[in-house]
């Protein structure tokens, strides 16, 4: 690590943060998708 120029290490903090925005987007597209799941099957209970 010492080695590395400032710059590279910029982009490697970028390419963390945007692995770490896109593990959240994940997790909230799948949450999303469990909710919209519930939502759809609690309908077709009260039909």
């Amino acid at each position: 690590m010492e080695n590395w120029s400032e710059s590279e290490q910029r982009v490697l903090s970028l390419i963390e943060i945007a692995e770490g925005y896109t593990r959240i987007e994940y997790y909230l597209c799948c949450f999303k998708r469990i909710r919209n799941v519930r939502v759809k099957s609690s309908h077709a209970g009260e039909n």
